[in-house]
């Protein structure tokens, strides 16, 4: 997709505005989104890969999302099926990737005012990539205030890289590691103005590869 504005989708799930999703083993390979305004889906703005585990050799592997204004989704009654949360871009179970660059790369999007998460990277994903995208306003779902209105958040994907992304006033914490993983690497992030707890990651800090980031002015410290 290049240069697509999606707006408004409703009715079957996942709802989004952009859908990356292979029938089981099947393969998304070399696929990329890019230069466009994805805005008001119930379901949230891009969603890649697939709610629950594939069986047989299904693989999403060399996916570029980049340079994308996504704003405002997530807001509504979502269908049966849909993810649990909206996000601006869900990734799960997104395997195939093998090494940086070669899985799932979400870069230099502008990500403004959705509901649930900013950014997710979720269960089974392997070396996803996040990388100098701004996430801004995110917004806490009605019944679900205790894990949505993140900026960006990382569970069970080994090998992320969370590098260079400016993740400021979102409802909740900025950037959330859910699960101690010594694989997933957080580094070069200004996160700051979020009303929860700037970085946040699971086990000791001395679990994971967490650089230097800029965390300052949240509402919350660990």
């Amino acid at each position: 997709y290049t240069t697509l504005f999606r707006s408004n989708s409703v009715g079957t799930a996942p709802e989004c505005g952009i859908d990356l999703e292979p029938n089981d083993s099947q393969i998304i390979n070399n696929a990329q989104v890019t230069g466009c305004t994805i805005t008001n889906n119930v379901g949230g703005g891009i969603s890649c890969g697939f709610n629950s585990a594939f069986g047989g050799p299904t693989a999403i592997t060399n996916i570029t999302i980049t340079n994308n204004a996504i704003s405002g989704n997530g807001a509504g009654t979502r269908a049966p099926g849909a993810a649990e949360f909206p996000s601006g871009v869900y990734v799960a179970n997104a395997k195939g990737g093998t090494a940086l660059g070669n899985g799932v790369v979400v870069s230099s999007n502008t990500i403004s005012g959705n509901y649930g998460s900013g950014i997710a990277v979720f269960s089974g994903t392997t070396h996803a990539s996040v990388i100098g995208n701004t996430v801004t306003g995110t917004l806490l779902v009605s019944g679900n205030t205790a894990w949505t209105g993140n900026g960006i958040e990382v569970d069970g994907s080994p090998n992320t890289n969370v590098t260079n992304n400016t993740v400021t006033g979102n409802a909740t914490n900025g950037i959330w590691l859910m699960r101690s993983d010594p694989t997933v690497v957080i580094s070069g992030n200004t996160v700051t103005g979020n009303a929860g707890i700037g970085v946040i990651q699971a086990g000791s800090k001395t679990s994971m590869k967490n650089s230097v980031n800029n965390v300052y002015g949240n509402g919350k410290t660990p």
